[in-house]
């Protein structure tokens, strides 16, 4: 599920920062953000969706 804006950490808040990469630096943390970030870069792959356009662009043009 992707996240909102209301999620992120504020920018200026460096303390915040600090603690949320002290606690992903641990070796759990950081196998589970790691499995997260990799499943989220699947979703916003856009190889599906590229293809799809270039096939309706080709057909278009009669070369489908």
């Amino acid at each position: 599920m992707p996240r909102t804006r209301r999620h992120l950490r504020p920018r200026d808040d460096l303390d915040a920062w600090l603690s949320a990469l002290t606690a992903v630096l641990k070796p759990d943390a950081w196998a589970q953000a790691s499995a997260r970030a990799l499943e989220r870069s699947a979703e916003l792959d856009p190889a599906a969706d590229l293809t799809s356009w270039v096939e309706a662009v080709e057909a278009l043009g009669g070369r489908a």
